[in-house]
């Protein structure tokens, strides 16, 4: 589970091809780290950053599921298509404008396009990292609840693969 940077045009292009263009997949969970936080005195903190995780899983193999990581996450607009729509990527959009690094679930997607209400879920961030998730193809969830079994997702704070490391 090696982290891969993305930090120019040639990154991008091993990212796109490693996993296809993002063609026949989905997003499978987000995960969502605010700056802000409240300490236990009851203090307002901040972090340096926020942050998002995605999970994707795809029909093809080698790699079936990867997961983006955004630092220093700039906006983001998760726009779900109506129910009778289905959520499957068949080509993403993935690249540099301004400083910024963008990722779209459209290919044909450009930050011009903010807030059309098509159904798009885009991400725009300072930072991109991703890597390869071994056997994580299903519906167990990837990041799991602190909050246990009456919660939908259940299970522990943060998932781990067999014991070892938090994802």
């Amino acid at each position: 589970m090696l982290w891969r940077d993305v930090n120019n045009q040639g990154d991008i292009d091993l990212l796109m091809k490693e996993f296809g263009g993002f063609h026949d997949s989905c997003i499978k969970e987000m995960r969502f780290i605010g700056n802000a936080y409240v300490d236990g005195d009851f203090s307002m903190s901040m972090r340096e950053s926020a942050q998002l995780r995605v999970v994707f899983q795809r029909q093809w193999d080698e790699p079936a599921v990867i997961e983006l990581e955004f630092r220093k996450l700039k906006r983001m607009c998760v726009d779900m298509p109506d129910d009778c729509f289905s959520s499957d990527i068949f080509d993403a959009a993935l690249f540099f404008r301004n400083g910024l690094i963008y990722w779209a679930d459209r290919d044909n997607w450009t930050p011009e396009d903010l807030g059309d209400g098509s159904g798009c879920v885009w991400i725009s961030s300072e930072v991109l990292r991703w890597r390869i998730l071994e056997g994580r193809l299903g519906a167990e969830p990837i990041y799991r609840s602190p909050f246990g079994a009456h919660d939908d997702a259940g299970g522990e704070a943060y998932a781990t693969k067999g014991g070892g490391e938090p994802l």
